[in-house]
């Protein structure tokens, strides 16, 4: 069982040129509003197939967000 984590190394696999502080703005920003439908995301009782599940639809959300500006 495992929370929904994203790190900014995931986030600069996928866009290498990201700075640090924008990845984790925008991090920080989407799996808050992601929690406020869905707090479970957050907490370390969450299934571990759904947390990897979670993680990979916000990872490509980020991405979307910080390639469109």
């Amino acid at each position: 069982m495992s929370a929904v984590s994203i790190s900014v190394e995931e986030i600069r696999e996928e866009l290498p040129g990201v700075t640090d502080a924008k990845a984790q703005r925008v991090i920080d920003g989407t799996l808050a509003r992601a929690a406020l439908f869905a707090p479970c995301i957050l907490s370390d009782e969450f299934d571990d197939d759904k947390s990897a599940a979670a993680k990979d639809i916000l990872i490509e959300v980020i991405v979307r967000a910080l390639e469109a500006g």
